[in-house]
């Protein structure tokens, strides 16, 4: 039995992204022994989302994942990282450039500092990544853990090193950029030699090509300068950055945009769950495995 049980468990850590319905149905299968189903009941268990506040998926967890989604920059109800903002100046009603605050959604928080009234990059990047991270939970039962910063402590450097910790297959970190008022798209970021995370860059940029609102610009590598992707460097691990468009005069209504985030977030989901697809073990091998344990 003790024998069993270190197979089984080691059968766990080798297919454990492979949850729920699949474990489920290896307990009706196996459930003639007990000692089995017991085990593969704890095993579902202990494999299940933690209860958030937001959705199923566990947030801000420094645990084993299958794919982290972080949001960019840092705030909280207090403060956000100054020089990430798209102001409004010192009255709401204020149209900046012609483009009225009533036009940003609501779940977009409408800060003031300073008698000044602006939102903020970060809450833009979190909508965005929230609902990318939902998406894989709900709609393909991928483990995720969605990261973010409440304060400056939580830097880029130190979310990728949080992530890291994750031992994540996959790590994307989702912004939004800032330079003219008249600048446009949305492009990903990858570290400089790894072909890897290159290609499904590329899958991820011309999964959304088509989304009507911001306009596809080239990848590019990022040598340096980019100190969370830094952190992934020769991990043989996917980290991509993406920036998903501009806050700026040009964009920044259609970034905030219902339907962009729900386009965006449906086809990164998908093209990331098709990723791990190729990279993951089948259902019919974990049935396989665990046939193989019990013989």
């Amino acid at each position: 039995n003790n024998f069993k049980i270190n197979l089984l468990k080691d059968s766990y850590k080798k297919f454990k992204n492979l949850r729920g319905v699949i474990m489920l149905q290896t307990i009706i299968k196996y459930g003639k022994n007990l000692l089995t189903a017991i085990i593969f009941a704890a095993m579902l268990l202990t494999s299940l989302p933690k209860d958030t506040a937001y959705a199923d998926y566990s947030e801000n967890a420094i645990r084993p994942t299958e794919v982290v989604i972080r949001a960019g920059e840092w705030g909280n109800k207090e403060t956000v990282k100054p020089g990430k903002r798209y102001t409004w100046g010192n009255d709401i009603n204020l149209s900046q450039h012609g483009i009225s605050i009533k036009e940003i959604p609501s779940d977009i928080p409408l800060r003031v500092e300073n008698n000044e009234w602006f939102i903020s990059e970060y809450d833009i990047n979190l909508k965005l990544a929230k609902a990318i991270a939902k998406k894989l939970d709900s709609k393909y039962g991928v483990d995720v853990n969605l990261q973010y910063a409440t304060d400056k402590s939580g830097d880029l450097n130190a979310a990728g090193r949080r992530a890291m910790k994750c031992d994540p297959k996959i790590y994307l970190s989702v912004h939004h950029n800032s330079f003219k008022d008249d600048s446009t798209g949305y492009f990903f970021m990858y570290n400089e030699g790894d072909t890897k995370s290159a290609e499904v860059a590329n899958k991820f940029s011309n999964s959304i090509k088509n989304n009507n609102y911001v306009p596809q610009r080239s990848n590019r590598a990022n040598d340096g300068y980019i100190g969370e992707l830094n952190q992934f460097k020769n991990s043989n691990k996917i980290s991509i950055l993406g920036e998903f468009g501009y806050f700026n005069k040009a964009e920044i209504v259609k970034i905030c945009s219902d339907d962009y985030v729900n386009y965006v977030s449906d086809k990164i989901a998908e093209s990331i769950y098709n990723q791990l697809q190729g990279m993951n073990p089948t259902k019919q091998a974990v049935l396989d495995k665990a046939e193989e344990v019990m013989n």
